[in-house]
C-alpha cells in the first residue's frame, strides 16, 4: 500500500495515500474557542471553512509546529492535519506491519498498526477512525468563519 509519511511531535506517520487529497503549506488559522486541544482551528482551504486537527496532539502528545496541512478525504466535510513535515511516500507491505499490542489500546482509534522505517516505529494511521465524531459541530463546506 502507497503511503504518504508525515512527521507530527515524535511520531512518524503513514496515511494510506486513498486517503490523501491534497497537501500544503499552513495557511491562517482561526482559533476555535472550547474545543478539544487537538482541534488548532478553522482555516479557509479551497473556499470552505475546514477543521485543522494538530497531528501530533491527537495522538497525545504536545502540541506540533503544523507547518504543512494534509487534507483528507471524507465523505461529509472536508478536515485537515497539521503535521511538522511531509517525508514522503512510502511503500508498506501488510507483512511489515504489526497489530497494536493491548497496551497500546487507547491509539487503536487512531492506529491500525505499526511498522519501522530505518529503526524508527511507524504508524499507519486510519483516517476514516482519526477523526473524532464531536468534529461535526465545527466548520461546513461553504461557508467562513465568523470574524
Amino acid at each position: 500500500m502507497d503511503c504518504l509519511l508525515v512527521s507530527a511531535g515524535s511520531w512518524r506517520c503513514a496515511l494510506p495515500l486513498a486517503s490523501v487529497a491534497e497537501t500544503m503549506r499552513a495557511l491562517p488559522l482561526r482559533p476555535c474557542a472550547s474545543v478539544a486541544p487537538y482541534v488548532r482551528g478553522l482555516s479557509m482551504i479551497r473556499g470552505s471553512a475546514t477543521v485543522v486537527l494538530d497531528l501530533a496532539c491527537l495522538l497525545g502528545g504536545s502540541a506540533g509546529s503544523c507547518r504543512r496541512f494534509v487534507l483528507l478525504r471524507t465523505s461529509d466535510r472536508p478536515v485537515a492535519l497539521g503535521v511538522d513535515a511531509l517525508e514522503g511516500i512510502l511503500a508498506l507491505s501488510e507483512a511489515e506491519l504489526l497489530p497494536l499490542r493491548s497496551l497500546l489500546t487507547p491509539l487503536e482509534r487512531q492506529v491500525a498498526a505499526l511498522g519501522s522505517l530505518d529503526g524508527d516505529v511507524v504508524a499507519l494511521l486510519q483516517p476514516t477512525l482519526l477523526l473524532p465524531e464531536a468534529l461535526g459541530a465545527l466548520g461546513g463546506q461553504g461557508e467562513a468563519p465568523a470574524p
